[in-house]
């Protein structure tokens, strides 16, 4: 008699156990990143009243079963259930959803964890955190702004000058395109060039058709226009110097002497269009000023102050002199295409960090105030072998166990397995609500049902006891 009762007592404890879970997931069923819990039940010992027995031949009986009495259930198991939540679209750039496995890598001077939970910000001081402090994780760059994949570190946007990006002086200026003398036998174009403070220079330039030679070849003069020509504004050219401007400034230029553009500035193109002749040799503007030490780039120098000129002999393998921009002509060609002349310069003003980009590889994208970009360092994840083995410590954060495996230390891409970050929405909690109520429903049942078991068992104790009047 008193063995029912103990088995609807395990089977009220129980049930509100699965009950506390329910109540759990519900309570988080709008919880970034949240992983819903289940509960699972197991039979406890079964008494044994007799055992089995084999079939007698001797006797002509049968084979016995064992008869038991169970004595209750019990709590199998709390598995954390770790399918990925829906998205949630936010629009924010750094909040960020893991689609597929793996978690973030968070830490702070306590420790190092991992979370689903991907709404981050930047600090005043440059580090990517979540709403608790907790800094992002990840690889840093090296100068060159490659990737360096060792063991993970804070990820701080402003660490290593990454808040300002410096002027940087023009080396190369590369000229590509088509020139078609049957439609546009004059093009007009530019060459740009910076300083080392960031100021740029702009000189205008014209290509000319010129004579078709008897095996076929044409050639084309670059030329720097005369004052008053259609469209430019340039001071008078004198005999041995062209004049550059300050930013497209027509009331401020610089001095270019001493060059012969007849010499240096034509271009042969053969019959199939590829440019012969001249093409080995590139024209090297010396951005050093008369005065400064070899090598020092010019800076924002007064007006009319006068540069040298140079060609480069060689064509693109020649390493120019230090402080000397190469303007090259290889991927220039003359076909009956249409008549585009582009031009491609590196160098780049000054600029301050923006607004910052996160990659569905990671990686970590500044955008500058001067319209570049640099790569800023890129984003680790954490995975294991089990992560239902993980454990929860609250605010979104899990910990590893000696059953979930443990963290390396240096991460993996997010992509190694077919995974993505995705940008500007957020993983929502992954708890079924409409399986809930019905668990609710059938926890409620299974709590009332145990809960007869026990005051039907008081009944029967009672009347026992009344036996006796």
């Amino acid at each position: 008699m008193m063995r029912s009762m103990f088995s609807g007592v395990s089977g009220l404890r129980v049930h509100q156990t699965r009950m506390d879970v329910i109540a759990d997931n519900v309570a988080n069923v709008n919880t970034v990143g949240f992983k819903s819990s289940r509960v699972t039940f197991n039979e406890v010992f079964s008494q044994l009243v007799s055992g089995a027995s084999a079939p007698n031949p001797a006797t002509g009986r049968g084979g016995v079963n064992a008869m038991q009495i169970g004595l209750g259930v019990g709590i199998a198991s709390i598995d954390k259930i770790m399918t990925p939540g829906f998205a949630q679209r936010t629009d924010r750039s750094l909040d960020l959803m893991l689609d597929g496995s793996g978690f973030f890598i968070v830490g702070d001077g306590s420790g190092t964890y991992f979370t689903r939970a991907g709404a981050f910000d930047i600090d005043p001081a440059g580090n990517i955190v979540d709403p608790r402090g907790m800094i992002l994780m990840g690889w840093g760059v090296d100068a060159a702004g490659n990737i360096q994949r060792s063991s993970v570190q804070p990820l701080n946007m402003h660490e290593g000058g990454r808040q300002q990006m410096p002027a940087t002086a023009t080396t190369t200026v590369d000229f590509s395109g088509n020139l078609n003398g049957r439609t546009r036998p004059v093009h007009e174009s530019t060459i740009g060039v910076f300083d080392s403070l960031g100021n740029r220079y702009i000189l205008d330039v014209v290509f000319t058709m010129g004579a078709v030679a008897a095996n076929g070849n044409t050639t084309w003069t670059m030329t720097f226009p005369a004052n008053g020509t259609p469209g430019f504004g340039s001071p008078p050219q004198t005999a041995n110097g062209v004049y550059m401007s300050l930013d497209g400034n027509p009331e401020q230029f610089v001095r270019f002497g001493d060059f012969d553009p007849d010499e240096y500035f034509e271009l042969v193109f053969d019959t199939n269009g590829n440019l012969v002749g001249n093409a080995n040799r590139i024209l090297g503007i010396p951005n050093v000023l008369p005065g400064l030490a070899p090598g020092a780039t010019f800076g924002r120098p007064p007006v009319g102050g006068e540069l040298a000129a140079a060609v480069v002999p060689g064509g693109a393998a020649t390493t120019p002199a230090t402080g000397v921009v190469v303007v090259n002509f290889e991927e220039l060609f003359q076909t009956d295409a249409g008549a585009q002349v582009r031009r491609a310069e590196n160098g780049n003003r000054p600029g301050v960090l923006s607004e910052i980009s996160v990659g569905g590889d990671g990686i970590i994208t500044g955008r500058y105030s001067n319209g570049l970009n640099r790569t800023l360092g890129q984003i680790a994840v954490a995975r294991f072998p089990n992560p239902g083995g993980l454990q929860k410590i609250g605010n979104n954060l899990f910990v590893p166990t000696s059953n979930s495996g443990q963290f390396d230390g240096t991460g993996e891409e997010v992509g190694a397995d077919g995974s993505a970050i995705m940008g500007g929405v957020l993983e929502m909690s992954n708890v079924d609500l409409a399986g809930e109520f019905t668990n609710i429903i059938v926890t409620q049942r299974g709590f009332q049902a145990n809960s007869r078991i026990i005051s039907t068992s008081d009944e029967m104790l009672q009347e026992l006891v009344n036996l006796r009047r």
